[in-house]
């Protein structure tokens, strides 16, 4: 017994069918409108945290992490993305130090839940 064709790529096939019935739904997702490269403004980019790769070993699980990192220039240095120390920045900045521009922080974060190993040992 095959499903209806409704979508062109998805295929389904019962093998031993005990009037069971399966309905999936395929909506197609919209184009996403393209953000253009980020051209010297504060953007979000990706960095991959290897807990291995730093020292952590303990880490079990997840084996890496995406932490961000923003990229360009902030609007200004009182912003509600900035912090203390993009404050600190531009104020260095203006009196002529080479600091990189300030950068945007976040507002809030996800929890990050992970597994850890130890060498204690346990008696029951």
């Amino acid at each position: 017994m095959e499903a209806k064709q409704k979508h062109p790529n998805l295929k389904l096939t019962c093998i031993d069918c005990c009037n069971t019935q399966l309905e999936i739904m395929v909506k197609e997702s919209p184009a996403r409108s393209g953000r253009p490269p980020c051209s010297g403004h504060c953007c979000k980019r990706h960095l991959k945290i290897n807990f291995k790769e730093i020292g952590w070993d303990w880490v079990v699980e997840p084996k890496e992490f995406d932490a961000f990192i923003c990229k360009g220039k902030c609007k200004k240095a009182d912003d509600d993305f900035s912090s203390t120390h993009a404050l600190m920045q531009s104020l260095l900045r203006l009196q002529g130090n080479k600091v990189p521009y300030p950068c945007c922080v976040p507002g809030n974060s996800d929890d990050l839940i992970y597994c850890t190993t130890t060498t204690k040992h346990h008696p029951n």
